[in-house]
């Protein structure tokens, strides 16, 4: 049987070609593009790449185009979150105006159409849904007001 690489692996194909740096980033190319990755239709961990941008699920048997290594590119997952915060954001009907400086703000209500203003205005508004309040209010260590 043949002598397997110590630290090299699956770059060791090029020997001792290309230079030591350039190997090394070729080599966590080639394992993120050899990964099985967690399909977002069924779950599965059976996503696989296919060709270039192509990624095939063996469970669903889904196609879908991807990034080019890696099944999600890391400006598609920084996309993904911001729309995510942005749908909580939305969600969210009342904003909490509080800081440290200043006496607790006027609730505000974008649902129901309330307005109203702090004494001062706040740069740094606290933003709560209705189903994390609670959890938010145990730890504030001051009482906001209604």
């Amino acid at each position: 049987m043949a002598k397997r690489t110590k630290k090299v692996g699956i770059v060791g194909k090029y020997g001792t070609r290309y230079g030591a740096s350039l190997r090394k980033m070729v080599k966590k190319i080639e394992i993120s593009q050899h990964a099985k990755y967690t399909c977002s239709f069924c779950g599965k961990t059976k996503m696989k790449r296919k060709a270039v941008g192509i990624w095939h699920c063996g469970s669903c048997m889904k196609t879908v185009a991807g990034g080019a290594w890696t099944y999600n590119t890391t400006s598609a997952r920084k996309d993904f979150s911001n729309q995510s915060q942005k749908k909580v954001l939305d969600s969210c009907s009342t904003v909490w105006c509080h800081s440290p400086a200043q006496p607790p703000g006027l609730l505000l209500s974008r649902k129901h159409g309330f307005r109203g203003a702090c004494r001062k205005p706040n740069p740094f508004p606290l933003l709560l849904c209705h189903s994390c309040f609670s959890s938010v209010l145990s730890k504030l260590d001051c009482v906001l007001a209604w």
